[in-house]
């Protein structure tokens, strides 16, 4: 946002606080839409520079033609701007898969830890379907890893099966 006009103290202001608000929205024109609507205030002491923003904003399948930017001043007549953004030639990414789906796959022993302190910290015989599908990448590989399960499913065992291997690979070392 760069503003395109003169300060004047006798008009603007002059003290730490003085300030020109203006109206920053994004509207989808051929929706009939408003995405996003800020409060910008350009200060005195800023009034020369560039002020980047970020807006994020929602774009739909098929995409509308453009989205309108719009900058109104909250007390001046005619300080206003629009500037179109074309939207006619943006490559949206391929859909995505909402969620990986669960195997089925024959449940894993506890024994699959092959690590006799590590298979005495748990009284079941078997992994879950979850955790066994998970156990190769947490309790085998070094990695990131996002687990979204619902309450109940088991992802504090698999939490515990990182750490495992982080105990196994680099005893001296702690888990936080």
């Amino acid at each position: 946002l760069d503003p395109s006009f003169t300060w004047s103290d006798s008009i603007h202001g002059s003290g730490a606080a003085a300030a020109e608000h203006f109206y920053l929205w994004v509207e989808d024109c051929e929706q009939d839409r408003i995405y996003h609507v800020e409060k910008v205030a350009i200060t005195r002491k800023a009034r020369n520079a560039t002020q980047n923003l970020v807006i994020l904003v929602p774009v739909f399948d098929p995409p509308s033609q453009q989205y309108a930017i719009r900058v109104l001043s909250s007390k001046w007549h005619g300080g206003d701007s629009y500037s179109e953004l074309s939207l006619r030639e943006m490559v949206l990414p391929g859909k995505l898969i909402p969620h990986t789906q669960l195997l089925d796959l024959r449940p894993l022993p506890r024994t699959a830890l092959r690590h006799e302190k590590f298979e005495s910290l748990y009284r079941f015989s078997h992994f879950n379907p979850i955790q066994t599908q998970v156990f190769h990448t947490l309790y085998h590989k070094a990695g990131n890893v996002l687990v979204g399960a619902p309450t109940g499913s088991g992802k504090t065992v698999l939490a515990e099966l990182a750490m495992l291997r982080c105990f196994r690979e680099s005893p001296g070392l702690k888990v936080v």
